[in-house]
């Protein structure tokens, strides 16, 4: 028997949905699609910028923990080694830069105070001034190019140089805060003692203890010389 194909409206189309309506279907899937590319772009990419933020917080953690290494570093080789491992890459973050680079500095210094002889300590002290040269050249925070201006003063010092050391030296109206404005008097005080006598620069200090209100604010921080001050 031969079985008769008929068009009529009345007899129900059994092919799939998307067979019946191809353009549609089409559509339907491809916005599907895009839209679970997009998802999973914007998964992989939080994972990926959380991953970068927890590396660069463990190095930030490294940084901070230098001085337990300088502490039993007698040359500072350890410590120019574990920069030279960990902070040379390209595209750190400026604070993450510069600090690393003024612990630099602070290794050079400690490698002119074990020099041997005036040669190496010339230039070792020149190391010095080129970290922090370099470290000046960065787009610092306020609060970040201050303390690289006490350190610079005191690497100065270290070595001498008095006029050096004063022009190094923030200015007063960028102290911000207690500890810093406390860490530049106490530089203040040691170039006074240079210059004056050790009387002088004492008096300068409680000069500067006896302008102070109680109680302190011990929410006021500021890193510098390696360490967290606190009032």
């Amino acid at each position: 028997m031969f079985k008769v194909m008929t068009d009529d409206p009345a007899t129900p189309d059994a092919r799939p949905w998307r067979k019946r309506h191809p353009v549609i279907s089409r559509t339907l899937l491809y916005g599907l699609g895009l839209g679970l590319a997009a998802v999973l772009f914007v998964l992989f990419t939080d994972r990926k910028a959380d991953d970068e933020q927890t590396r660069l917080e463990a190095l930030q953690a490294e940084l901070d923990g230098l001085g337990l290494v300088l502490a039993t570093d007698p040359t500072g080789d350890a410590v120019l080694g574990h920069l030279d491992t960990k902070f040379s890459e390209v595209g750190l973050p400026v604070r993450t830069q510069g600090r690393a680079l003024r612990w630099r500095a602070m290794a050079w210094r400690r490698k002119a105070s074990v020099a041997k002889t005036e040669e190496r300590r010339s230039a070792a002290h020149a190391k010095v001034e080129q970290a922090l040269a370099a470290c000046e050249a960065l787009e610092l925070p306020p609060a970040e190019r201050v303390a690289l201006q006490l350190e610079w003063a005191e690497a100065r010092l270290e070595r001498e140089d008095v006029a050096g050391a004063k022009a190094a030296l923030p200015a007063p109206g960028d102290l911000s805060d207690v500890p810093t404005a406390l860490l530049f008097t106490l530089l203040r005080s040691r170039i006074v003692h240079v210059e004056e006598g050790k009387a002088a620069g004492a008096a300068l200090v409680l000069r500067a203890l006896d302008r102070l209100e109680a109680p302190l604010d011990d929410e006021q921080k500021a890193y510098a010389g390696g360490r967290t001050w606190s009032a």
